[in-house]
């Protein structure tokens, strides 16, 4: 899954685009399972960022 993660990362970054903001965050120690509960939070709170 990491590896999966880290291509789709490399191209996001040499793929650059105006219209399309993004971060993205490895949440260390986390079970495949854990992450939507860990990252929702700093995902929301970058979108509303984004849009106010």
């Amino acid at each position: 899954m990491l590896k999966t993660y880290n291509n789709l990362e490399q191209s996001l970054v040499s793929h650059t685009s105006n219209w399309l903001g993004w971060g993205s965050k490895v949440n260390p120690d986390a079970k495949h399972n854990d992450n939507p509960a860990l990252s929702i939070k700093g995902a929301l709170t970058g979108y509303d960022e984004f849009i106010n």
